[in-house]
């Protein structure tokens, strides 16, 4: 079995490739299942390697996601005039969405620092390798981020529980001229529950069905999610894009001011020839 040990700046391989592949090559002390930076060997980029005759985890609780940095510097890349008006002016919509007295106060909905999602999105989709174009929101409020997504030709989907952010999230797509789908319901797809360490977590509180049945796709047919976890929750969300996500997946998480995090999902290692030989020794058992 093998050990999936996440380096930060791996660069010593024999058989590294600049190709995107979930298993590039090997080595003689690793494995590499993937690696982010496409001139490697040679750049200082995320990468992931399997150091052999260590105990593979595959135990419920354990994450099999890469963290991949987004340099610190992204927030000074400047912002097309035209991007920046749009996001001026929603940003203004939900001040006056959140002033309002003439109805109750939807407690769930924050604004995220839309201008940095904007950035992180244009990095990402400049330097990071994709499996597909479909960029999933989770809890999409105001669809900013889902609008941004399609401004950057992903294929953009948005999931929202609370019907008048729905209407408003239309009304954004409306502004930005932007095309992209909006569905109502929950974004955590069935049994994604049994996953959370409190039973308080506030995605849990929405009493909607999953939306993914009216979508007609699964969370695994995503290339790209985005989540703005609630403090304490962002291991949740990172548990159920384990879960659910297909190996090479992205999550991006908005957790706070100059807070985004970004992780790869990774595919498990190639069995070994002694893990394929027990296999076929049980299947004969069994006949």
């Amino acid at each position: 079995m093998d050990f999936l040990f996440p380096l930060m700046d791996c660069h010593d391989w024999s058989e590294a490739s600049a190709s995107v592949s979930w298993y590039i090559g090997t080595t003689a002390n690793c494995k590499v299942l993937w690696c982010s930076g496409l001139g490697c060997p040679g750049d200082k980029q995320a990468c992931a390697i399997f150091y052999r005759n260590k105990p593979f985890p595959q135990q419920r609780g354990i994450i099999m996601l890469m963290p991949i940095p987004i340099p610190s510097l992204i927030d000074s890349q400047p912002i097309p005039a035209k991007w920046m008006d749009k996001l001026e002016t929603v940003n203004l919509r939900i001040q006056a969405f959140q002033d309002r007295w003439d109805r109750p106060q939807i407690e769930q909905f924050v604004a995220a620092d839309f201008s940095h999602v904007f950035q992180a999105i244009e990095w990402i989709r400049a330097t990071q390798p994709l499996m597909g174009n479909r960029f999933l929101e989770w809890g999409c409020g105001f669809a900013v981020v889902t609008s941004i997504a399609a401004a950057f030709n992903f294929d953009s989907i948005g999931i929202e529980a609370e019907p008048d952010l729905i209407d408003q999230g239309r009304s954004t797509l409306l502004d930005w001229e932007v095309s992209a789908e909006l569905f109502e319901g929950n974004f955590l797809p069935t049994n994604a529950e049994r996953l959370a360490h409190q039973a308080s977590l506030p995605s849990l509180g929405h009493p909607k069905k999953s939306a993914y049945d009216k979508i007609g796709l699964e969370l695994d047919d995503f290339s790209f999610v985005y989540s703005y976890p609630w403090p304490g929750e962002d291991q949740f969300h990172r548990a159920v894009f384990d879960r659910f996500a297909a190996p090479g997946a992205l999550l991006l998480c908005f957790c706070g001011p100059n807070d985004l995090q970004l992780h790869r999902k990774l595919s498990p290692p190639p069995p070994s020839r002694s893990e394929q030989r027990s296999s076929k020794q049980r299947r004969r058992r069994r006949c």
